[in-house]
Formats: C-alpha cells, structure tokens, sequence
C-alpha cells in the first residue's frame, strides 16, 4: 500500500513506484506515514487463485482525490481497456502486458491492474473487484 508522496517513489526493482518502507534497511513498501485525506492510496493486492498466483491493483482515498489523479486514473482505465481488448487465445503476452500506473514523483500514484485468463472468446478477469475509486469520505483533515 502506497499513499500520497511515497507512491511516487520509484523501486529499485523493476517497478515504478517503490514507497519509503519501514526502514533505511528495507526502503520499499509501505511506511508508518500516517495516510491523509484527498491523496490518492495505491494498493496492490498478491494471492493465489486455484494455484495460480494472481495480482490487482485498486485506488483508494479518504475523501475526494485531487481532480489530476482522478484524470490520471481514467487514462489508466482507458489503456487497460484497450490492452483487454486484444487478449485472445494465442496472442503474445509480451506484446500485450502492461501495468498501467501513472507516477507524480513527489505527489503519488494512481493504477489499476487485473489478472486475466484468455478464454476462446476472449478473456475473464480473475481479479473482479470493483474497478471505481474507493472513497471513503467524512473524516477531519
């Protein structure tokens, strides 16, 4: 989970958000930064779905997240879209993958990622939460 600046901190692994961790020896991941309202909450979820390691990524915020992120997020939408599009049995994986988070370094990140199986008519999404914005609202800056 990556909120606010951390999110626009880039990983030292092949990812583009890393976050600040809990610690100098473990700089990666979530933090003990007290997440704060309007800022936009990255999380990515890891599990096991029929033995087959799956992985999702969904927005957060408490209250309304800036107007940028909000229009950010609908650009990743639209790109994750148009990769669904193109799923179908026998094409390239590598052509076709993407993780789609767009970055503000120092401000945060916003993405969504799904994991899909291609079918013979196209593909299911095995990750099928929501895919809006959760926001919570009624909390005091």
């Amino acid at each position: 989970m990556l909120s606010g600046p951390c999110g626009g901190i880039v990983s030292q692994l092949d990812s583009p958000m890393g976050g600040l961790g809990l610690s100098p020896a473990f700089p990666v991941g979530a933090s003990l930064r007290v997440i704060r309202a309007h800022e936009p909450i990255l999380v990515d979820f890891g599990t096991c779905y029929h033995g087959y390691q799956v992985d999702e990524t969904r927005m957060f915020s408490i209250g309304k997240m800036d107007q940028k992120f909000i229009d950010a997020y609908k650009a990743c939408r639209e790109i994750h879209d148009a990769v669904l599009e193109e799923i179908r049995p026998g094409a390239d994986c590598e052509a076709i993958f993407i993780f789609d988070p767009i970055v503000f370094p120092g401000e945060g990140s916003v993405g969504l990622e799904n994991t899909v199986f291609a079918t013979r008519s196209g593909y299911e999404i095995l990750t099928g939460v929501s895919q809006d914005i959760f926001e919570v609202g009624g909390l005091r800056e």
